[in-house]
């Protein structure tokens, strides 16, 4: 089964597509029209006490709703945004019926997603993330080798995945821009960041250099 969240006004789909079983994975897919801009990715995480990973259920969705977001920035290019979008809230379960919510936005130019656990029990930690982007085979990418001391890295083109300064390198910084074909790119990023959270990076291996 897919669930499909779309906006009246662009032509940008996200789809969960949610297994009927626990013995089949679930997937995030995001369609321009007809066409796959981002394939089937992992989506899911872990902490010390539970874990939900593709192979959990979607149990209840939420109805569609249109938001609008009006605010100031502080710092940045931009002072003032504007945003529009259509949210949806995807509630799963594991084997051991935890609850995960997973809530898709759709916006006119792009789209985005987030883990709320609605229950955190004491001493719960996060542990990891199971999110994947699933690149083309031989997709241009510009991105910087991941850094611990700052963002402050080139953004050198390359179609392999593997850095052009060492095949040991494997993590790689936000934001990262893939070329999915002559007409679509896509830019993979995170947002809404706050003070007491640590920000993340993505990374692939030699076992396949274009699922990061």
């Amino acid at each position: 089964m897919s669930y499909r969240l779309h906006l009246l006004t662009s032509v940008a789909s996200i789809f969960l597509l949610s297994a009927p079983a626990f013995a089949q994975k679930n997937k995030l897919e995001i369609k321009v029209g007809s066409h796959c801009v981002m394939q089937q990715s992992d989506f899911g995480l872990s902490t010390n006490q539970r874990t939900w990973n593709a192979n959990a259920r979607v149990v209840a969705v939420s109805k569609k709703q249109r938001i609008t977001e009006d605010y100031t920035m502080l710092i940045g290019k931009r002072s003032h945004c504007h945003n529009e979008g259509v949210e949806q809230t995807f509630s799963l379960v594991n084997a051991q019926n935890d609850t995960l919510l997973v809530v898709l936005r759709n916006y006119k130019d792009g789209v985005a997603f987030r883990y709320v656990l609605p229950q955190i029990r004491k001493d719960e930690e996060l542990m990891q993330e199971f999110t994947a982007y699933r690149l083309p085979l031989g997709a241009n990418r510009w991105m910087q080798e991941y850094d611990r001391q700052g963002y402050e890295h080139f953004f050198p083109l390359n179609n392999t995945g593997i850095s052009p300064e060492s095949a040991r390198i494997n993590q790689w910084g936000y934001p990262a821009l893939v070329q999915i074909d002559a007409n679509n790119y896509m830019l993979i990023s995170e947002s809404d960041i706050v003070r007491n959270q640590c920000g993340s990076w993505i990374s692939n291996s030699m076992q396949n250099l274009n699922k990061y």
